[in-house]
């Protein structure tokens, strides 16, 4: 159990990258504590895959980063000995699909779900957001916005 942890979702990650956006510094410095081990961290195989699609795509980013670059942030995660790398298990689905009907989560929502059961399934808790509302429903985690 990792109950102590938090994970970063995507928008942190991607506001990290982008020196332009005003949640700069805010999501650098939570990326930063995470990594500095003043907050224990984690990320889920989900968010890296969304970060990239995220920061590479001139639709969802005015300055969208390069194949290259992108691959050398999410390597810097997952070469991390501070930040906790989590991902999906068979029991995964299962809990997200019990948390759907519970919830009445239907279509593109079911992401978010998923992302909620792989932290349950790892034991993690905690969610450090811009998106709370997304979140903030599900009594099963806590929801932390650092922009507020």
């Amino acid at each position: 159990m990792i109950d102590d942890f938090c994970l970063l979702d995507t928008n942190i990650l991607v506001y990290a990258t982008d020196i332009d956006s005003p949640f700069y510094q805010k999501a650098k410095d939570v990326r930063d504590n995470a990594h500095g081990r003043r907050i224990k961290g984690c990320v889920a195989l989900q968010v890296l895959t969304e970060f990239y699609s995220v920061v590479t795509n001139p639709r969802k980013n005015k300055k969208p980063l390069s194949s290259m670059q992108a691959r050398k942030e999410i390597e810097n995660y997952l070469k991390s000995p501070t930040i906790f790398k989590i991902s999906i298990k068979a029991t995964t689905i299962e809990k997200m699909v019990e948390l759907a009907e519970k919830y009445g989560t239907k279509g593109p929502n079911v992401y978010d779900l998923q992302l909620m059961a792989t932290m349950l399934d790892n034991g993690v808790r905690k969610i450090y957001t811009a998106n709370e509302k997304d979140f903030v429903i599900f009594k099963e985690i806590e929801t932390v916005n650092p922009f507020k």
